[in-house]
């Protein structure tokens, strides 16, 4: 791309990030391993630090679709079904919520569970030797489920985090385990992690939280996303 192009994006890409007032936005456009256009934008950001194209973010709610592909694979090779009941899989659940013995697997992908409310153990984020299903086991998870809510949509991490122990369950084997060896493995995907102790630390880009008077990197990532 030649010079006068790439001033000519960067500045469709400012005026769009003062109009949205977005904190921060980067863009890489690549071809195989040959990045040809990069430009990063927003409030407050140190323009002249060096860009990382190998850089690691915090993947956060993304971990869902890939809760969901590792559900869909156990699925395709007849381990379950998207209509099992969620409570035969997994007994233990009784000891933690009310939830409704017909919930099924689908349910908890679409979020229509009727869970309404948890109390959980941030405190597992620290151990990542604790797995999804010994959260639940060892009754480290406390959640409600509303009888009014169930089949609506109701958005919330608790669902997939059963979806978690399910495959853990399911699987007989941790759920980073399974996920690298049928997933990423699979895919060649090479620099995405799950614990947080495997991640190369110089590869970490922080990301940002805009509040009414500044903007602040976001400190303390979790060991399990």
């Amino acid at each position: 791309m030649t010079d006068i192009f790439n001033q000519k994006i960067e500045l469709v890409i400012d005026n769009f990030v003062r109009e949205q007032d977005i904190p921060t936005l980067e863009i890489a456009i690549s071809n195989q391993d040959n990045d040809f256009f990069k430009y990063k934008s927003g409030l407050h950001v140190n323009k002249h630090e060096a860009y990382k194209v190998d850089g690691l973010y915090l993947g956060a709610s993304i971990s869902k679709t890939i809760t969901s592909l590792a559900i869909y694979h156990l699925i395709c090779t007849n381990k379950m079904s998207l209509h099992d009941r969620v409570i035969d899989i997994l007994p233990c659940l009784s000891k933690c919520s009310n939830i409704d013995n017909n919930c099924r697997i689908i349910d908890l992908l679409t979020h229509s569970g009727g869970i309404v409310e948890i109390s959980y153990n941030w405190d597992r984020m620290s151990d990542p030797d604790i797995s999804c299903l010994e959260s639940f086991e060892n009754n480290l998870y406390k959640f409600t489920v509303d009888p009014n809510k169930i089949s609506k949509f109701v958005y919330g991490n608790i669902g997939y985090d059963i979806l978690g122990a399910v495959i853990e369950k399911i699987s007989k084997k941790y759920f980073h385990t399974f996920i690298n060896e049928h997933l990423f493995d699979k895919l060649n995907i090479n620099n995405t992690f799950y614990l947080f102790k495997n991640i190369p630390q110089e590869k970490l880009l922080s990301p940002y939280i805009k509040t009414k008077m500044e903007l602040l990197p976001i400190c303390g990532f979790p060991p399990r996303n």
